[in-house]
């Protein structure tokens, strides 16, 4: 556009620049690779550079957090000893499933303190299935009273870990895949907007990259030295805050912390997210993340840092499994469901369970206290947010090092994630009715063609078939599938090649699948994200045996609302129940609960949307083509629930931004807003993005730009 840009209100990267910025990379199943130009995939700090710039006020002079994945307390503490948990079924390793863990859900689980949780999250393992936790927990020191900061999913939490905040980040953004490379965070396109709350709960959205202050700030400016070891830009925190995003201290390569303990250039605060495989992220199996661990404590304790470490341990959101303890209230953020904290150290009190309340912040807390850094002024200067050092004793004689075996792992068979077929699971659907036909799948990692291909279906063994190729882990995916009669089945699955049989799970705990004696069908439809917009939860219920439904409701927020029948009911041809709500703005999640008075079933059935106070449509580009003498018309229509003008009306072209003008109409009904101009010759890509001062919109909405103008 010739026309002159309006000045941005802070720096924005152009997409051809974040492009240019971005090496190649492939999305996964559960974690994504990329290797931007500005990180470093080697130590940045040569061997033998002073560690500190300031003094410690305890002789920790190195911590290391290493963050793994999505369990709570009692899924994997269950039953310890001394500690405050509950122990739920026994839980078959791996889940069978990655389980909704979103905010939406989290928040309507939790209000009856995970009672709600799926069932196939209701579930705890025992020391038998993780005993290097347990052995690390006997020995050290375990947290029975730790949250995750943010009721809600990963990214969120790796912010509270490094900053005490998330920016008012309160779920996890997708990585947007534009011209086959993966922007996020600060490098998100324009028209990218994420779900964020206030400490008081007002909803709103914004763009993924925050500007706020952070741990790795503090330290940088006291010359203390950091690093952040993580290959999933879900887990890069740094990236996702302004000052920090790009750092040669982010390290996309975890495995390389090893290395730098080894060669004894160990930064003095580390964070480390282990790669998808070892991450305990369902449905992958626990034992690689426990590798992990021994990995990096068995390098610290050869080498002279041991003498000077903490290292703490834990999981960075609840991952669709219960806790029976509901967590407490801080803000409207948080805190999120318990899950455990282990604390390794020289100096730690062996066998110690601290009942202190904690949270992610308190991570960011310790560093602040230990390096005599001032506070963030977030969750780190709360006095309930505990600053960990009661694990500690430093008048003690310190721990020797006790260094532990590695696990015997058998990957050979794996919850499959196929190229293209979501979601990642052994069995689709969890749960049906006479009429459905379900789908088992598992993932052959192994070269060699096997010799059985089996999954047992309550003792039966019936024979699965090759289909197709799995992408994560690459190997091949084999299928079954069956009708099966009423009630609740378990199943396993065994396969035999020349160097002997290969079962999942691995613990021997089996995979259960619920067949209802009715079938329902979801029949939701959403006609307009639009806070204010009225909502019908739609549910077809039939019953061969004739049955009414003894209970017929929706979960909408976590709130139980009763569905009545359209009509007279007819259950043996098929009955639509039906609620109807006026959407609030947020981002809302449902489930159907049904009962014919002999079984009933709870259908996870997803999200509704995330219903936004403002909304752009139609917009559009006129002509799309033309010459540097062509005058380009774009429009587009602004609606506000409230009539409320927007304080910012953009074009963005490229990165570049030109004020929009209103023509006719009226907010509340639709207001037509646009802008004209000429562009030098040239491909160019487009949006809109719009501000009412609280909360912001884009068209198109967190999806890739629109084509044009093409200019000769």
């Amino acid at each position: 556009m010739t026309d002159q840009p309006k000045k941005a209100e802070k720096p924005k990267i152009s997409r051809r620049t974040a492009i240019k910025l971005l090496g190649a990379g492939a999305a996964t199943a559960y974690g994504y690779r990329l290797l931007p130009v500005g990180h470093a995939s080697a130590a940045a700090l040569p061997a033998g550079r002073p560690q500190t710039g300031a003094s410690t006020t305890t002789p920790i002079k190195n911590v290391i957090v290493i963050m793994l994945e999505n369990h709570t307390f009692d899924n994997l503490f269950g039953g310890f000893p001394g500690a405050d948990s509950v122990t739920y079924a026994p839980a078959p390793n791996p889940v069978g499933a990655d389980i909704d863990h979103g905010r939406a859900p989290c928040i309507a689980d939790y209000a009856t303190g995970g009672a709600g949780c799926d069932p196939r999250g209701q579930v705890s393992y025992s020391q038998s299935d993780v005993p290097v936790l347990w052995a690390l927990a006997s020995a050290y020191g375990l947290s029975d009273n730790f949250f995750t900061s943010a009721a809600s999913s990963s990214t969120p939490n790796h912010l509270y870990m490094i900053a005490a905040q998330s920016g008012g980040m309160a779920e996890t953004p997708d990585v947007v895949v534009l011209d086959g490379q993966e922007l996020f965070g600060c490098t998100a396109p324009p028209n990218y907007m994420i779900w964020s709350e206030t400490e008081q709960g007002t909803s709103y959205l914004q763009p993924p990259g925050v500007d706020i202050d952070s741990v790795p700030e503090l330290l940088t400016n006291a010359g203390v030295s950091w690093r952040y070891y993580s290959d999933s830009p879900l887990w890069i925190a740094p990236d996702y805050i302004s000052a920090l995003a790009g750092s040669p201290n982010i390290i996309l390569d975890p495995p390389q912390i090893v290395t730098d303990i080894t060669n004894g250039n160990l930064a003095s605060v580390s964070w480390v997210c282990p790669s998808d495989s070892a991450s305990d992220h369902p449905p992958r199996q626990l034992g690689p993340g426990e590798n992990f661990i021994v990995e990096v404590l068995d390098a610290v304790m050869a080498s002279p840092y041991w003498s000077s470490t903490a290292i703490f341990v834990s999981w960075d959101d609840w991952g669709g499994f219960a806790d029976h303890v509901t967590p407490p209230v801080v803000d409207a953020l948080g805190l999120g469901p318990r899950v455990p904290l282990l604390v390794i150290s020289p100096w730690a009190k062996p066998g110690y369970i601290s009942h202190e309340q904690a949270e992610f912040s308190s991570l960011a807390k310790f560093v602040e206290v230990n390096w005599g850094l001032p506070s963030l002024g977030q969750r780190d200067a709360l006095a309930v947010t505990s600053d960990l050092t009661d694990f500690f004793d430093f008048s003690q004689a310190p721990l020797p090092p006790a260094p532990l075996q590695p696990l015997t792992i058998d990957t050979v068979l794996n919850v499959p994630a196929p190229d293209n077929v979501p979601p990642a699971s052994v069995c689709l659907p969890w749960i049906g009715g006479p009429s459905t036909t379900f789908q088992f799948s598992v993932a052959y990692s192994a070269t060699e063609t096997p010799l059985t291909s089996e999954v047992i279906i309550d003792g039966v063994a019936h024979t699965m078939t090759a289909t197709g190729t799995n992408g994560n882990p690459p190997g091949t995916l084999y299928t079954f599938f069956t009708a099966l009669e009423p009630g609740e089945h378990s199943f396993t699955f065994s396969f035999t090649n020349s160097s002997g049989t290969a079962v999942l799970p691995v613990n021997g705990v089996p995979f259960t699948v619920q067949v209802l004696p009715f079938d329902l069908v979801d029949q939701t439809t959403v006609p307009s994200l639009m806070a204010g917009s009225l909502v019908t939860f739609q549910a077809l219920y039939t019953s061969p045996e004739g049955r009414l439904p003894t209970v017929a409701e929706v979960f909408v927020g976590g709130i139980a609302r009763p569905l009545t029948p359209v009509g007279t009911p007819d259950p043996t041809n098929g009955t639509v129940y039906q609620f109807s709500a006026t959407m609030p703005p947020g981002y809302w999640e449902y489930q159907f609960r049904f009962s014919d008075g002999t079984a009933t079933g709870t259908y996870n059935q997803g999200n509704v949307g995330y219903f936004t106070t403002m909304m752009l449509t139609g917009g559009a580009l006129s002509p799309e083509s033309g010459s540097t003498s062509t005058t380009f018309t774009f429009q587009v229509t602004y609606t506000h629930q409230h009539g409320t003008p927007p304080t910012t009306a953009d074009l963005v072209v490229d990165g570049h931004r030109f004020a929009m003008k209103a023509v006719s109409g009226s907010a509340t009904t639709g207001q037509l807003w646009e802008v004209k101009g000429k562009a030098p010759a040239g491909n160019y890509t487009y949006c809109f993005v719009f501000s009412d001062g609280t909360t912001s919109y884009a068209y198109p909405n967190s999806q890739p730009a629109l084509q044009g103008p093409s200019v000769s």
